[in-house]
C-alpha cells in the first residue's frame, strides 16, 4: 500500500492564477451570475444531478463576515461597466484555478492507468466547504480598473482577490447560503469516490449525507489497518466516522449527524434536518438563532421551514445536538436554546391587549396582528404596536418573535419597547384601574452585575419615551427603567431580576425588593387608579405565578403608590437587561378587578392552554368553572370530589350555631375577589345570608391559600329544620 499527499494551489483566497489561464473564461462569466447560475441550474437538471425537489434560487443576499453588511445580491444587468469588468476576471481567475486543480489531478490518473495501479488506488476528491461569500457581495467595495484590473490575481501584485458573494451563490447553485453556514450551501459538498477493485457500485450517486469524519474510518476500512488507541503514550480519540466503503456498497448507517460553525449548527437525523443561524437574513426569511426544520427527503433545496408544523422534532433534535455539543466539549453559551413550552391564555372581556406573540418569526416584532386580541386593537395591530426602540446590541435581532415567544435583549447588552398607545379612558377607571401581566420565560446572562438583569415592565409614560428606552446608564435618551442616580422614564417599574427577586422602581429611585427565590415566573401587577390626572395616586399590587408580594414590609400594607408624572399619559413598555437573552410571552393589559388575570394565571399554571383557560371552561368536567376552581384553590384540570370541589365543610350545628369552613384565597378583596353566602331550606329558594368569620388559617400545601371557619347568625337557624348552604366567588 502506498499514501500520497499533493498540495496542489487551493482555490481559495486570495484568488491568484496566470494570466494565459484565466482568459479562456472571460467570454463565459462575462454573461453575468444569474446567466450562468440559470445554465448551471439547467445543466444540473439535465445530467441527473438534482430534481425537481431543488427549485431553482432566487438571488439572495450574504450573510454576515467581518464588519461586512447582510445586504441581497444585486441582479447583474444593474451593475456598471467598470464592477461587472472586475468581477467577470475575478471569476475567471477562480475558474482558472480550478481548472489547475483538475488538470494536475488528471496527470496523477493517467500516471497510475500507465502503471496499472489505477483500479486498485481508492481516491477521494472532496471539498470541505461552500462557496465562500467573503468579501461581500462582490469580493472588494471597489472595482479594480486600468493597470490594476489587468494585474489582477499576479505575482507580486499582493491584491488579496476574492470573488464575492454574488458568484459565490452561483457555485453553490442550487443550494442556500455559503461557507460559515449550516444551510446546505454552506456545508454540502460534492465529493468523488473511485475504487473499482473496492466497490461493487459503479458509476452511482450516493445522497446519503456523510462526513469529512468518515475519511480516516474509510482509509482504516481500506487498508486493513488497526486503529490506534494510544500514540506516545497519549490516548487516541475513537473514531467517530463511518466507513464510505460499505456506504457506497450499500450499507446505509443509522447515525445522526451534528455541525457547528461560528454558532452557527445543524443536525441531520434521517431525513430531518435542524438549522439554526447566527444572522437574521437579509429579507428576514429567519431570524438570528431561529430554529429551522427541512424534510430533506420532500426538501433538499430548503424552502419550507416545518418548525411549526413538528414541534415535538424540533425538541428532539435540539436535545440531541445539545447533548452532541456537550460531549464534544464545544462551550455551554453555544447550546441550543430548547424552545420553551407555549401556552396560551384565552381573551376575557376585561383584556384591553393582548399580545401572545404566537406568530411567525420576525425581527419587526408587529408585523403581522396574529395573536394580538383585546379591546384596543384596533388602533394596535400590525406596524401599529410596538415601538423597539432601544435595541442595544445594535442589530434588529436583538428584539425578534422567535418559537412564538419574546425574546429580547439578545446578544451583549439591554432592549426596551413600547407600546404605541395610550392606555386611558373611563373604561379604566370606571372598573378601579387595570392590571399588568408578563410571563417571564428565561433571564440567560454571565454572573456580572447580576441585580441589574432583569425583565420588567413600565407605566406611565408619554409617547416620547416609550418610542425610546436606553440602557440603565445612558443619558440621552433617558433609559425607562432607569436605575439608582438615573432616573427612568416610568412612573412605575416592576421586574423580576437574576438575584431572585422582585424590585418596585418608581422613576428610577428603587422604592421595594422582594425575594422570591426564581427567576421565571408569570410576574402580574394591579394598578388601581380612579383617575388619570397629573398627581393621582396610583396603589400597585404585586404578584408573582399568583402569590401576593410584600411590597410594603414595614407597614400593614402590602401595596405601594406612586403618582402621575403628566396628565392623561400612560404609555406602558418592556424591558430586559442580560448578556445572553430575555424570553417572554403572554403580554397582557386588562381592566381590573385582578381576579381576571388571576384565574387565567391560575389556568395556565396548571397545564391548560387555549380556550381551556376561559374562566366559564369546566376542562375537567367537575362542575366548577376555572374560576371557581382558582377561588376555591383547587386544581382545574383535575375533577374534584364533591366536598373538594366545593372546598365546603359542614359542621354540626352546637347550642344554636352553624359553623361551616372552606378554602378562601388568602388576601381576595386585594385581587378583586369576594365570597357571598346563600342559605336555602328547600333548594330552590336562595336567599343571602350574614356569617362571622371566626378564623383564618394558611394552608402550607397549597401557597397563597388558607382555610376559614365562620358561622351563620343564629336567626338564620330560627324554625329550620334543614338548611343548605351555598358559596359564590364572584369578581
Amino acid at each position: 500500500p502506498f499514501a500520497m499527499y499533493l498540495a496542489f494551489g487551493a482555490p481559495h483566497f486570495p484568488i491568484q492564477a496566470p494570466s494565459t489561464d484565466a482568459d479562456p473564461f472571460m467570454a463565459t462569466y462575462s454573461q453575468g451570475w444569474d446567466v450562468v447560475r440559470q445554465q448551471r441550474y439547467d445543466r444540473q437538471l439535465a445530467n441527473g444531478v438534482i430534481d425537481s425537489r431543488y427549485p431553482f434560487p432566487p438571488l439572495g443576499g450574504t450573510g454576515p463576515h467581518q464588519a461586512e453588511p447582510i445586504v441581497p445580491i444585486p441582479a447583474w444587468n444593474t451593475l456598471g461597466a467598470a464592477r461587472k469588468a472586475d468581477l467577470t476576471r475575478r471569476m475567471a481567475l477562480y475558474a482558472a484555478m480550478i481548472k489547475g486543480i483538475d488538470d494536475n489531478v488528471g496527470k496523477v490518473v493517467s500516471r497510475l492507468q500507465q502503471i496499472d495501479r489505477l483500479d486498485n488506488t481508492m481516491i477521494l476528491f472532496v471539498s470541505d466547504n461552500g462557496g465562500n461569500h467573503e468579501g461581500g457581495v462582490y469580493g472588494s467595495n471597489t472595482a479594480l480598473t486600468a493597470a490594476a484590473l489587468t494585474n489582477m490575481g499576479q505575482p507580486g501584485q499582493n491584491d488579496g482577490i476574492h470573488y464575492g458573494g454574488g458568484w459565490a451563490h452561483v457555485s453553490n447553485t442550487p443550494l442556500k447560503l455559503f461557507k460559515h453556514f449550516t444551510h446546505e450551501g454552506g456545508i454540502l459538498a460534492p465529493a468523488i469516490m473511485q475504487w473499482p477493485d473496492g466497490f461493487s457500485a459503479k458509476g452511482t450517486w450516493v445522497e446519503t449525507p456523510t462526513h469529512l469524519i468518515d475519511v480516516m474510518s474509510s482509509i482504516v476500512d481500506a487498508t486493513g489497518a488497526t486503529y490506534p488507541t494510544t500514540f506516545k503514550s497519549h490516548p487516541v480519540l475513537p473514531l467517530e466516522g463511518t466507513s464510505l466503503i460499505s456506504m457506497i456498497n450499500g450499507t446505509v448507517p443509522d447515525r445522526t449527524l451534528c455541525v457547528e460553525h461560528e454558532t452557527n449548527r445543524m443536525i441531520r437525523k434521517g431525513k430531518w434536518k435542524l438549522v439554526t443561524e447566527s444572522f437574521t437574513a437579509h429579507d428576514s426569511e429567519f431570524t438570528a438563532h431561529q430554529k429551522l426544520l427541512y424534510d430533506m427527503d420532500a426538501d433538499p433545496g430548503e424552502a419550507n421551514d416545518l418548525a411549526a408544523q413538528q414541534p415535538a422534532k424540533v425538541v428532539e433534535l435540539v436535545d440531541e445536538w445539545n447533548a452532541w455539543s456537550t460531549r464534544v466539549g464545544l462551550p455551554a453559551s453555544r447550546l441550543i436554546v430548547s424552545p420553551p413550552l407555549n401556552v396560551t391564555p384565552a381573551s376575557t372581556p376585561a383584556d384591553l391587549f393582548l399580545d401572545t406573540f404566537n406568530r411567525a418569526a420576525a425581527t419587526d416584532i408587529d408585523a403581522s396582528n396574529s395573536s394580538m386580541s383585546g379591546s384596543r386593537t384596533p388602533p394596535l395591530g400590525s406596524g401599529t404596536t410596538w415601538f423597539e426602540g432601544f435595541e442595544g446590541s445594535g442589530t434588529a435581532d436583538s428584539i425578534q418573535v422567535t418559537d412564538n415567544i419574546l425574546s429580547m435583549a439578545n446578544g451583549v447588552g439591554m432592549s426596551e419597547s413600547g407600546l404605541n398607545h395610550n392606555f386611558i379612558g373611563t373604561d379604566i377607571t370606571d372598573t378601579g384601574g387595570f392590571s399588568v401581566s408578563l410571563r417571564i420565560l428565561s433571564i440567560n446572562t454571565d454572573t456580572t452585575d447580576t441585580a441589574n438583569r432583569f425583565a420588567g415592565f413600565g407605566v406611565g409614560l408619554n409617547a416620547t419615551q416609550a418610542a425610546g428606552g436606553n440602557d440603565i446608564g445612558g443619558i440621552t435618551p433617558s433609559p425607562i427603567r432607569g436605575n439608582t442616580g438615573n432616573p427612568g422614564t416610568a412612573d412605575c417599574f416592576l421586574e423580576l431580576d437574576f438575584n431572585g427577586n422582585v424590585k418596585l422602581w418608581s422613576d428610577g429611585v428603587l422604592r421595594a425588593t422582594v425575594p422570591v427565590g426564581k427567576t421565571s415566573g408569570t410576574l402580574t401587577a394591579a394598578f388601581a387608579c380612579n383617575s388619570f390626572s397629573a398627581g393621582a395616586t396610583v396603589t400597585v399590587s404585586a404578584y408573582l405565578d399568583g402569590t401576593r408580594l410584600d411590597l410594603d414590609a414595614g407597614s400593614a400594607s402590602m401595596d405601594q403608590s406612586f403618582t402621575w408624572d403628566e396628565a392623561n399619559t400612560n404609555y406602558l413598555a418592556l424591558s430586559a437587561r442580560a448578556l445572553n437573552y430575555v424570553q417572554v410571552d403572554n403580554f397582557a393589559v386588562r381592566k381590573l378587578p385582578l381576579s381576571t388575570a388571576m384565574s387565567i394565571e391560575g389556568a395556565l399554571k396548571a397545564g391548560l392552554n387555549g380556550s381551556d383557560t376561559s374562566l366559564t371552561a369546566d376542562p375537567d368536567g367537575d362542575g366548577m368553572d376555572n374560576f371557581g376552581e382558582w377561588a376555591f384553590g383547587t386544581n382545574p384540570a383535575k375533577a374534584d370530589g364533591e366536598v373538594a370541589a366545593t372546598s365546603l365543610l359542614l359542621v354540626q350545628p352546637e347550642a344554636g350555631n352553624f359553623r361551616f369552613a372552606h378554602r378562601r384565597l388568602a388576601g381576595f378583596s386585594g385581587a378583586g375577589l369576594g365570597y357571598q353566602y346563600q342559605a336555602s331550606d328547600n333548594l330552590s329558594s336562595w336567599e343571602p345570608v350574614t356569617v362571622t368569620e371566626e378564623s383564618a388559617t394558611p394552608l402550607p400545601a397549597s401557597p397563597g391559600y388558607e382555610v376559614v371557619t365562620l358561622s351563620l347568625s343564629p336567626s338564620n337557624l330560627v324554625n329550620k329544620d334543614r338548611l343548605f348552604l351555598k358559596i359564590v366567588a364572584e369578581p
